[in-house]
């Protein structure tokens, strides 16, 4: 199967699909960030089974926006099977630890992400014509707005964004965030298996 506008969200489903059966359902360990990208390439790489397949992990693809901090200046992952269609991808896995994930740096983290995903789409950077980006918690604070937690970069379940930009890039005109694996547990949303799992956001 090709890489291309018509495949690609299929692709996308399919291949998380098959990476949360594996976690929430036969114990495939999640530890890191890095597993969950390198997970979804393989599984990606499994379903399409193309010779043509390309990818490349940390791509500096955003070179142009001339980022302080070099660590900004990469893409998680880039995909292709063809020249002139590929597609970039963003992850993120915030873990609850001892005190649990610095949610207030990451919800921006997550914005930030989402937009610079619209950045290379819009301007078909390197030839990237569509951008995913792909997010698990395991954290209920993350699936919840509360009075006391500022809302401006809220990615609480059914939250639609009102922020239209983030750090001078635009986001999208509709940006909601829409979980799975999640259920109601005393008036609040919390994960109802190991993860919680975003509705992957296409750029």
């Amino acid at each position: 199967m090709d890489i291309s506008a018509e495949t690609i969200e299929q692709i996308v489903n399919n291949t998380l699909k098959t990476v949360i059966t594996q976690v929430e359902e036969q114990g495939f360990p999640l530890s890191s960030e890095k597993t969950l990208v390198f997970k979804f390439m393989w599984e990606l790489g499994k379903h399409i089974q193309n010779d043509n397949l390309r990818f490349d992990f940390e791509y500096a693809a955003y070179e142009e926006l001339n980022s302080k901090d070099v660590s900004d200046r990469f893409l998680d992952l880039l995909v292709w099977s063809q020249e002139d269609y590929k597609v970039a991808f963003e992850f993120k896995l915030p873990k609850r630890g001892l005190t649990g994930s610095p949610q207030t740096n990451t919800k921006p983290k997550i914005y930030r992400d989402i937009a610079r995903l619209k950045y290379l789409v819009d301007n078909a950077q390197s030839g990237i014509r569509a951008g995913f980006f792909i997010c698990a918690v395991n954290e209920e604070a993350y699936l919840n707005n509360t009075g006391r937690a500022d809302i401006t970069y809220s990615v609480a379940h059914n939250h639609k964004a009102s922020v239209s930009d983030i750090g001078g890039l635009s986001l999208p005109d509709l940006l909601t965030f829409n979980w799975t694996g999640i259920k109601v547990g005393r008036d609040k949303y919390v994960c109802s298996g190991k993860f919680a799992w975003l509705v992957p956001i296409r750029l």
